[in-house]
């Protein structure tokens, strides 16, 4: 057996024990609400909105992504060593 082979086997047999003993449970998502998919496919701007806010990620207006931008500028610069050059 090889390795990969007996590594899914493994993990297989761990995921079945804690479905078994009511640890967990598997419940299907259809693809209407499936979060992956807002990195893999382009969608409607309510469904889009709808998926962020279930990912809990925040909507940044245009000058607030320039403040932000900013502040990730001076914390790299100061982490790196060259706070000095700003």
């Amino acid at each position: 057996m090889r390795s990969r082979t007996k590594h899914i086997e493994i993990r297989h047999h761990f995921l079945r024990e804690h479905i078994a003993n009511g640890n967990c449970e598997i419940k299907f998502i259809g693809t209407e609400i499936q979060l992956a998919n807002i990195f893999t496919k382009p969608l409607a701007k309510d469904i889009f909105n709808f998926m962020l806010n279930e990912l809990g990620i925040i909507s940044i207006s245009c000058s607030q992504q320039y403040n932000f931008n900013l502040l990730l500028l001076v914390l790299t610069c100061c982490f790196s060593g060259s706070g000095s050059q700003l």
